[in-house]
């Protein structure tokens, strides 16, 4: 594991860890979320630019999740130093669920 840190949960019960596996891997782990919104993604972005981030992986409206593990690759073009939060992100609405900063693991 490269990086990790846990979520801030602010809307839909979105709480756990995501950690950056390795470079290609981000898994979320004991991670909850309602399946509320509109069209809501695993969102990637650096320091304060939210809304300038990426959204990887699939879809995650309605489907509720309680403690689950759940693991996202990311695309070829998607770089480590690209990023250093992952959040839980409604594409639609340009809503945070929650986040979490993700701090190197010694």
């Amino acid at each position: 594991m490269i990086r990790a840190g846990t979520f801030t949960g602010r809307f839909h019960g979105v709480k756990g860890e995501a950690e950056e596996l390795d470079t290609r891997k981000i898994r979320l782990r004991n991670f909850s979320y309602d399946g509320g919104g509109i069209v809501v993604k695993v969102w990637l972005y650096k320091g304060e630019n939210i809304r300038g981030g990426r959204a990887i992986g699939e879809d995650l409206f309605g489907r509720a999740m309680a403690n689950t593990t759940l693991v996202v690759d990311l695309p070829q073009d998607v770089t480590s130093d690209s990023f250093d939060h992952v959040s839980i992100w409604c594409t639609a609405a340009r809503q945070d669920f929650g986040n979490a900063e993700l701090r190197p693991v010694p």
